[in-house]
């Protein structure tokens, strides 16, 4: 299969998995929050943020053996990274059962986890805190398997189970809605159903490479040391704590320092712009084993071209996000969660959008080092970023609230990944691949900037009950958008582009 073929597959599975998890969490969060309450909603996010830290004791093992699959050409050394894998974490499983048990034998009241929550939901968040960790364990030498099929350029098998994973949540709160669950009950129906998926993963990777089963033997072979493995997942694990920490500390913060109770409007208000953006992340997920793959062969012509063109139209897109959502956020949030309270206001939209289209760039760029296996330089870019992140929250958050919350998560990111990652990524290549800055700034000033202004007018300008004349008004703004955004496309990829539209004009004739 062409590596073409590979991508376009990779991208449908990923649309329709992306798909199927949009609609059920646009569902599912307004039932949770409004059948449960702020509190409980607040508990349920913060366990789910929490459960990332300790989904981390895999020392970052399963994208190690993506990338390691991915940058191997012969199926022996591959079947012996997947056995020694699977090894590895279930010894690291085992231990961290037992060292986890022993921690909530002796101390069953874990609240200085949870910050300020009411004292009658101490044990609740502490037992669907325990069910949670225990299923994440049983769960883990299994990742293995996706981690497989996605280093073996079968990214499409992978995201159809990422697909079956989706409905997990929304079955576990539609029953607990219906029969007034616990939210130690949807801990554990959420856990089994991902188990579940997981076993069936596993048994369909044996199927289809059934010399796994014969391959026990290659546990004590030298052809791939342990400790590649290890240092691999370690490059990776070292890499993403720190980004794991930017965007997990942010529910932690809120609940110390404003209450848990407050976590919902933060949630509502980045997810109405992360929603939208995640589907951004497609592309680069298909494109992450790729990129290893074209290293090895030295295909430095299709990785100039790939990168490049993402490297623009991933701000592109970011940024009508971005625009949208501040002139018709509060709206929505308002008919999505069938309440005024969860809105964290139109500065936090403001700064926090400005955020995502900085990360856009960003993500482009850690995808590209992560898919050559280049990480190193980027651990300490990602450290810095996550201290500050932590400063400027303490420091932001007790004075401003939800802008001082969105400040933190601004200012770090700008200041660190955005400026040093494209230097990293040119050394790296030998000046062979580079990120185009002033393409990324003439978009964001020349475009972006005054349809924002415009935004920002309709939002105040127009009254409440002006909505059909704000729907026109933000959608002549998004032509404008693309107008300006087209003359700012550098000259092959807009020849590309037109090339595009002038087949598919030529097709709709020919079939008229």
């Amino acid at each position: 299969m062409s590596r073409k073929e590979i991508f376009f597959k990779g991208i449908i599975w990923s649309i329709i998995s992306m798909g199927v998890s949009v609609v059920l969490n646009v569902l599912y969060q307004p039932l949770f929050l409004n059948f449960y309450g702020v509190n409980e909603y607040g508990i349920w996010t913060l366990v789910l943020t929490i459960i990332n830290y300790i989904g981390l004791s895999n020392v970052g093992i399963p994208t190690a053996v993506t990338v390691l699959i991915s940058n191997s050409l012969d199926d022996e050394n591959k079947h012996e990274v997947i056995i020694k894998s699977f090894f590895l974490l279930s010894l690291i499983s085992f231990a961290a059962l037992l060292v986890f048990g022993a921690i909530s034998y002796f101390l069953p009241d874990l609240r200085m986890l949870f910050g300020k929550i009411p004292e009658n939901l101490v044990g609740v968040a502490s037992r669907t805190f325990i069910v949670s960790v225990f299923f994440i364990m049983l769960r883990m030498p299994l990742q293995v398997a996706q981690s497989a099929f996605s280093g073996d350029q079968q990214i499409y098998i992978t995201k159809i189970y990422d697909m079956l994973n989706v409905p997990a949540t929304f079955i576990a709160v539609v029953l607990g809605i219906k029969f007034k669950l616990s939210l130690v009950s949807l801990a554990f129906i959420t856990g089994s159903f991902y188990l579940s998926i997981s076993l069936v993963s596993a048994a369909h990777l044996i199927i289809r490479n059934q010399r796994l089963l014969s391959s026990l033997r290659l546990l004590s072979s030298d052809r791939v040391r342990y400790g590649l493995i290890f240092s691999t997942g370690i490059n990776f694990l070292v890499l993403g704590l720190p980004v794991t920490i930017v965007w997990s500390i942010d529910n932690i913060m809120i609940s110390h320092f404003m209450g848990v109770d407050k976590i919902a409007a933060f949630t509502f208000s980045t997810k109405i712009i992360m929603l939208p953006f995640q589907t951004l992340n497609i592309a680069l997920s298909v494109l992450f084993p790729m990129y290893g793959k074209a290293m090895a062969e030295k295909q430095y012509g299709w990785l100039a071209k790939v990168y490049g063109a993402i490297c623009f139209l991933y701000p592109l897109v970011t940024g009508l996000i971005w625009i949208v959502s501040l002139a018709f956020g509060q709206e929505v949030i308002a008919l999505w969660s069938h309440r005024s309270d969860v809105y964290a206001g139109f500065l936090f939209s403001m700064v926090y959008g400005c955020y995502v289209f900085i990360l856009s760039a960003v993500n482009v760029n850690s995808s590209f080092l992560s898919g050559i296996n280049n990480t190193s330089p980027v651990i300490r870019l990602a450290w810095y970023e996550a201290i500050l992140h932590i400063v400027f929250g303490s420091l932001l958050i007790g004075k401003f609230g939800y802008l001082g919350m969105a400040s933190a998560i601004f200012i770090p990111s700008l200041m660190t990944s955005y400026i040093f990652l494209p230097r990293i990524i040119k050394n790296s290549t030998d000046n062979k691949i580079y990120y185009d800055f002033a393409l990324n700034i003439k978009l964001l000033f020349f475009a972006i900037v005054p349809c924002l202004l415009i935004c920002t007018y309709v939002k105040f300008g127009l009254n409440h009950d002006q909505i059909p004349a704000k729907i026109v008004a933000v959608l002549l703004t998004c032509i404008l958008y693309f107008v300006i955004s087209f003359r700012i496309m550098p000259a092959e990829m807009r020849k590309n582009a037109r090339d595009v539209f002038a087949k598919r004009q030529q097709e709709a004739e020919f079939i008229s």
